[in-house]
């Protein structure tokens, strides 16, 4: 079973190379791009650190909501299953409204417009969860991660003044290769 895990994984990464190349193929399937998407996430999770006091335990699960998407949240299941994040199993839900949404780590929020014009209101609660999203300049209308696609690549942008009041830690590995929101130029 494992064996056949990292073979798909290995199919989900050689697919990421080809979509590089060929902007028209990745947006031809969707099932394609939420597949890139669904290892973006995996991946942000390895260079994101949450409070101790976002979990109840030493081995207590990284909570992923997905909201909007169920195909990716799908795939997302399929991804993480197996997995472990700095020593924590990955347990992903897939829902149009996650209920309590302090009892995630991390939410992905598609392009709902619903979701996106309440982003503010969202962060306004008193937990420590991540954001991301794929919509267009999401990370400044309140999320913490933007996946943005820029021609033939995928780009992260981060709002880091929100990370921070999240009390989120964010790898500068990400941050080094991430367009920063917020940041005053010099």
């Amino acid at each position: 079973m494992i064996f056949n895990k990292k073979i798909i994984f290995l199919f989900i990464l050689i697919q990421v190379f080809f979509c590089f190349g060929s902007h028209d193929y990745c947006q031809a399937n969707s099932v394609q791009e939420d597949q890139i998407k669904a290892v973006f996430i995996f991946n942000l999770m390895n260079f994101i650190t949450w409070p101790d006091s976002s979990f109840s335990g030493k081995n207590d699960t990284i909570k992923v909501g997905v909201i909007g998407n169920h195909q990716l949240g799908t795939i997302l299941k399929k991804v993480v299953s197996e997995e472990l994040i700095q020593g924590r199993r990955i347990k992903t839900t897939v829902n149009e409204d996650l209920l309590n949404l302090c009892d995630y780590h991390l939410i992905f929020i598609s392009s709902t417009k619903k979701m996106i014009r309440n982003l503010k209101q969202i962060r306004n609660k008193d937990c420590s969860f991540l954001t991301v999203g794929d919509e267009p300049a999401f990370a400044h209308k309140g999320g913490i991660i933007s996946l943005v696609r820029d021609d033939k690549r995928i780009r992260v942008e981060i709002n880091a003044a929100l990370a921070k009041k999240a009390g989120i830690k964010i790898s500068s590995k990400l941050m080094r290769i991430a367009t920063i929101i917020g940041r005053k130029k010099p």
